[in-house]
């Protein structure tokens, strides 16, 4: 997008021509940082749903004063003679037909024939009015996978919604698995898809990850925030593994905070955890990344006035490796907060191993500080989880 700007900043301003971008983004806030960051000064779409079709980034397309699409494969060249009314110059679009064309009608298209009015309906809700509607849709594209289990396309819409629905207060312990579930169903049935691929990757092994998706992000706030600026803030906080490329970070934790489990027990009413499976797209089983949530439960509250949490991970089998075994977390600038405290390791077995599905246990264990209410008692608290692969 930053190219593209820079590129049309002139045809902007002498000729008429009105740039929209869109992002494929999970989050939207994350695209606001970028362009604030960036200085990008044209509007910017959010089409979580891939109603464009997209298969791969960056997509140029040209559209007339008529709405006809003229290209959906735009170079420099072409984009400048178009902008300047050289319309015989512009190379055409290599295809026109309805399944190309970015039309609101294509949320619900199965098939290029069929329309479900509740899935359209539904996903105008939660787009136009908020998340308050994320059930809605969640429910709506249950249905239609249901009907039309080989319908890639809202397979892909439905692990948005989910993952949606995870970052929302009416979070169900099963959303973010669910979403990776549907994301990788729907790249098992187009696995040229690039853009539901990075989706899993965004969340999957270091192995499986092209490059750092969120590594600007930092710079960015600083960036910003010394220009006198107030950074974008981001509802939804970045995952370690957002953040990371292929080489892992430095393990902060080389020990377990309580190897003699001295820590009164979370009896499971301080905390609602949440786990999730993300695997490789690249097919290599003995790797996969583990995402634990947390959330305080009803009338609890974090306490940041002491130390940060920790996640500690140990495997039952010395074969296979966890990366890293102990990360402590960050601490909000305030004393309480509620909001969702994330982790994720890596886990790699020797390669012919097969770790998903094969019934391989995990025990990770989460230490926190928490207090009850506004009045009620503050603690130290070790929540043990087994997960079972």
């Amino acid at each position: 997008m930053p190219v593209w700007h820079e590129l049309t900043k002139d045809w902007r301003r002498d000729h008429d021509l009105v740039v929209l971008g869109i992002t494929q983004e999970q989050h939207p806030d994350r695209c606001r940082l970028f362009a604030q960051w960036k200085g990008l000064d044209f509007p910017i779409l959010w089409d979580p749903f891939n109603v464009t079709r997209s298969k791969v980034v960056p997509r140029m397309m040209l559209v007339d004063e008529y709405g006809v699409l003229v290209s959906d494969r735009a170079s420099p060249q072409s984009a400048e003679a178009f902008a300047k009314g050289e319309r015989d110059v512009v190379e055409a679009s290599p295809s026109t037909d309805r399944e190309r064309l970015p039309e609101v009608a294509q949320l619900g298209l199965v098939d290029g024939s069929r329309t479900d009015a509740r899935v359209v309906f539904a996903l105008s809700e939660l787009l136009w009015r908020g998340a308050e509607h994320v059930g809605e849709a969640v429910d709506a594209l249950t249905a239609h996978v249901a009907r039309y289990p080989d319908d890639a396309v809202s397979h892909f819409r439905l692990g948005v919604a989910h993952r949606m629905r995870h970052d929302s207060k009416s979070r169900k312990a099963t959303d973010f698995q669910a979403a990776v579930d549907h994301w990788s169903a729907a790249l098992a049935r187009d696995p040229s898809q690039y853009i539901w691929r990075r989706r899993i990757q965004q969340y999957g092994p270091l192995l499986d990850k092209p490059y750092p998706f969120y590594d600007w992000v930092a710079r960015a706030t600083a960036e910003v925030t010394a220009r006198g600026d107030e950074p974008v803030e981001l509802p939804v906080s970045l995952s370690r593994t957002e953040r990371l490329g292929r080489s892992p970070e430095t393990v902060e934790i080389t020990e377990s905070p309580d190897p003699d489990e001295g820590v009164p027990f979370d009896d499971g009413s301080w905390l609602d955890v949440v786990v999730s499976v993300v695997p490789d797209t690249a097919g290599r089983d003995h790797v996969l990344r583990l995402h634990v949530t947390a959330r305080p439960g009803e009338k609890i509250h974090w306490n940041n006035e002491v130390e940060p949490p920790v996640l500690w991970v140990e495997s039952t089998d010395d074969d296979v490796e966890v990366l890293p075994a102990g990360q402590r977390g960050r601490l909000p600038p305030v004393e309480i907060s509620d909001e969702d405290r994330a982790f994720d390791v890596e886990l790699r077995a020797p390669e012919g191993t097969s770790l998903a599905g094969s019934g391989h246990t995990v025990n990770a264990t989460l230490f926190f500080h928490a207090c009850e209410e506004d009045v009620g008692i503050c603690i130290y608290l070790r929540r043990d989880i087994e997960i079972t692969l």
